[in-house]
């Protein structure tokens, strides 16, 4: 799951719920609260993640290893890092 947010009140999304955080939480470039800005994992517009996602997975729509590589584009674009799974 993606979070995204710019102000104090969109603090809770990026919270965790259960022991669980979001995979992904965005914090607006223009964001300045304290917590938010510590609890995101990444700073971008949300058009920008999107638009590289999209992006990334219309031109390697085909495999496993294409994907990988569409996110590993977005962890370039925006610094944010993929979780990694343990188990394939």
């Amino acid at each position: 799951m993606a979070v995204f947010g710019d102000a104090a009140n969109d603090v809770p999304m990026f919270r965790a719920v259960g022991g669980i955080s979001p995979a992904l939480r965005v914090a607006m470039p223009h964001a300045t609260h304290p917590e938010l800005c510590e609890l995101s994992n990444a700073r971008a517009e949300v058009s920008t993640v999107l638009e590289r996602l999209c992006e990334a997975r219309r031109s390697r729509r085909a495999s496993r290893s294409a994907w990988r590589a569409a996110l590993c584009e977005v962890e370039a674009a925006t610094g944010w890092r993929w979780p990694r799974l343990t188990s394939e």
